[in-house]
This record gives C-alpha cells, sequence and structure tokens, in this order.
C-alpha cells in the first residue's frame, strides 16, 4: 500500500497547503498578517519536509471500514454533546483525508464551523458547560489552511485560555484529578493557539505540560497517577493503586508529535519511546484471554501500571479491542521515535503489526458506530500510522 500520511494535524495541514491551487494559498497568504503570516510560512516549510498525501487505496480493510463507518456516522444527533467528544470535526477531516473521501470533507467542513459556533467567549461548549474535555482548538487551525479565512481565531483563544484555568502546568501529588486525556486537550489547545497566532506564552505552556508528563514519567515511561485521581476508584485497595491509560496516552502523545515538529527538542521523542516501552512491559495482552476464538490478536489494557498490573475490575474484556487503533497509533509513532533515536524498533514495529491486525478485525466486523464518540478515538491517533512505520 502506497499511503503517505502526514505526521500530525498540523503537518496534515501542511502537506494539504502544498497540495492546493495557487488562489487558495495566496488567500491564505493575504488573509494572514503577523502570526498568521508565520503560521502560513511554516506550514510550507514542514510540507516541502514531507511525503505528498495520496488517498489510501481501497483494497485496506481497515481504510474501507472506516470510511463505510464515518458515512454511517454522520446522522448522528448533533444537538447532543456525545458525538463532538474527541474532536468529531477533527477527526471527520483526519477521515476524509486518510480515505479521500470528499463527501466527508465536506461533512467536516460544516462540522467545524458547526462546532464553533457552541463555543462561547469563555471556551465553554454549550453543549456541555463546565466540561473543558469538549473543548479543542486543532479544528480551528487546519479550517484557516484549508479556507484561508481566520473565522475561528477568537474562540481558539478562549478555549486555550479555559485550558489555562482548568488544568495546572505542574503536577502534584496531592492532585486529586488528572487524566492523559486532559492533559493532551491542555496541549493541544497550547500549541493550536501558537500555531495560529505566534504567541510565546502558549508554547511556554506548551513546554511546560510536556515537563509535567515527563516528570510524571521519570522512572517508569508513564504518568503514573492513581485510580482515585483518575476518578476510577475511591475505595481501597483500588483507588491508591498508580496506572496510566494507554488510549488516553495516545492522545497525549499524539499532539507531543506536533510539538516534536514545532519544537525540535529530542526530549518529545524520548516520551514516545519510553511510553511504548512501558506499554510492551506492562499493557499487552493475547486476546484469548476473553475467548478462545480472539487468540491471536493483541490487545491492551484500559489501565495498566508497572509490574503487569492492571486494573481488574475493567479489564481484560472483549472492549479493549475497540481501542487497538489508538495503541496501534501510539507504536507507529514509538517505532519513528526509536529510528530517529537510533534505538531499536523492531519490538514497537511488531507490536504495531500485531494491533493492526486487532484494529482491522475489531473495527472492520462493525456495522455501525455505537457510542457516535468511537469514530473520534479510531482515527484521531491512528491515522498517519502507516507513514510512520516505513
Amino acid at each position: 500500500m502506497q499511503m503517505r500520511l502526514p505526521l500530525t494535524v498540523c503537518a496534515l495541514l501542511g502537506a494539504a497547503l502544498l497540495a492546493t491551487s495557487s488562489r487558495t494559498q495566496s488567500q491564505t497568504h493575504g488573509a494572514a498578517t503577523t502570526g498568521g503570516g508565520q503560521l502560513a510560512k511554516r506550514a510550507s516549510e514542514q510540507a516541502a519536509n514531507l511525503n505528498p498525501f495520496q488517498p489510501a487505496k481501497r483494497g485496506d480493510p481497515l481504510a474501507e471500514a472506516l470510511a463505510r463507518l464515518g458515512h454511517s456516522a454522520l446522522d448522528a444527533d448533533l444537538g447532543e454533546a456525545e458525538p463532538w467528544l474527541f474532536d468529531r470535526a477533527t477527526a471527520f477531516y483526519k477521515l476524509a483525508l486518510y480515505t479521500g473521501d470528499d463527501d466527508l470533507k465536506r461533512h467536516a467542513l460544516e462540522l467545524v464551523e458547526r462546532y464553533y459556533s457552541l463555543v462561547d467567549a469563555n471556551g465553554e461548549f454549550t453543549l456541555k458547560p463546565g466540561d473543558a474535555k469538549y473543548a479543542y482548538a486543532d479544528g480551528a487551525v487546519w479550517y484557516e489552511h484549508e479556507t484561508g479565512k481566520r473565522t475561528f481565531r477568537a474562540q481558539a483563544e478562549a478555549i486555550h485560555r479555559l485550558w489555562l484555568r482548568e488544568w495546572p502546568s505542574r503536577y502534584t501529588p496531592s492532585q486529586g484529578f488528572w487524566t492523559e486525556r486532559e492533559i493532551a486537550f491542555a496541549l493541544a489547545a497550547a500549541l493550536g493557539w501558537h500555531e495560529l497566532s505566534g504567541d510565546a506564552a502558549a508554547l511556554a505552556r506548551a513546554r511546560e505540560l510536556v515537563t509535567q508528563w515527563a516528570t510524571m514519567a521519570e522512572g517508569s515511561g508513564a504518568p503514573l497517577h492513581t485510580l482515585r485521581q483518575h476518578q476510577e476508584e475511591f475505595e481501597p485497595p483500588w483507588a491508591p493503586r498508580r496506572m496510566s491509560s494507554p488510549w488516553m496516552a495516545a492522545l497525549f502523545l499524539e499532539h507531543l508529535q506536533t510539538y516534536e515538529r514545532l519544537t525540535g527538542e529530542r526530549r518529545a521523542l524520548e516520551l514516545i519511546s519510553a511510553y511504548a516501552d512501558f506499554m510492551l512491559a506492562n499493557c499487552l495482552y493475547d486476546g484469548s484471554v476473553n475467548h478462545p476464538n480472539l487468540k491471536g490478536y493483541l490487545m491492551g489494557y484500559y489501565l495498566c501500571g508497572e509490574g503487569g498490573t492492571y486494573y481488574d475490575r475493567e479489564t481484560p474484556g472483549e472492549a479493549d479491542g475497540e481501542h487497538s487503533p489508538d495503541l496501534m497509533g501510539i507504536m507507529a509513532a514509538a517505532v519513528d521515535a526509536k529510528r530517529r533515536l537510533g534505538l531499536d524498533a523492531e519490538p514497537a514495529l511488531h507490536a504495531y503489526t500485531e494491533l493492526r491486525k486487532s484494529a482491522e478485525f475489531f473495527v472492520a466486523r462493525r456495522l455501525d458506530v455505537d457510542p457516535p464518540r468511537k469514530i473520534n478515538w479510531w482515527i484521531g491517533t491512528s491515522y498517519d500510522s502507516e507513514r510512520l512505520v516505513e
């Protein structure tokens, strides 16, 4: 399969910019001033170092399944908050580029316009006020590249400021709530606003969040935190157990790749590599644990800790297979990181291959997307996997 996919959303935007008509490019540059001009310049520079995007061939079972399921999910009730979780607009944009489906791309543009119409001046998503995990800035970035319009900059800045209020830049063990998901979206908001505006303070905030992850991951490779902090358990013996959620970590590592591309910091690659090593040592198992018919399908625990421990009230279970695409994305990023660091990438590559087989099985057999948010995580952190392992 000769698919070429960029590294992350913003790199993907760079490749999209490279492929646009001269008219669209002139609109983009004409509309952008100060920070916007730098954004367009950075995107062009990034694109020059990327393989041009080519749609996936229809013979690929995972791409076929995701395209089919994407279409089946078009009629989700968007008057409800749930389908928007994990950035539906950006997920459909990635899916459109992954599959080469123009209908899905048009839908993604409609989604991003509708999404930001539901974001208020405080950065709150009005279908789910008080819940910051529904606040995303990525859509404003790729929309600006696609259209040349700076329509959603105010919402992106408000979302960044919402995350400044909602998520501390430094971790403390006494912190009552911590998940990989929340720090991922806080990082995404900082990077997105920096990309749009050139705001140095936003990039400094992103650097602090990466440092927070690195500090928590010292010694294990994963940002271990208690099940109480994860708000999974509040009673002994489970509440004090320190674990990590691989599928939520995939969200953070997706944006960590963007951070690495913008800053060139080697430690970002080291953090990706280290988390993959933690997963390889502690978080993967054969599907036969769940059912004999699942023998040979590699799966990942929902929450796992050092020494092969896992949250046994939730996992293992067949539902773990629903996160195979996310974990596949982690291993693909790790293969790329390890190669660039001069480390042995073979264990990560083998895990990627096996998790891709699992992703094809668990996704392709589905007839619909229930709940609707699943399509967002299936594609959100795995769309560029094949390019990363080439």
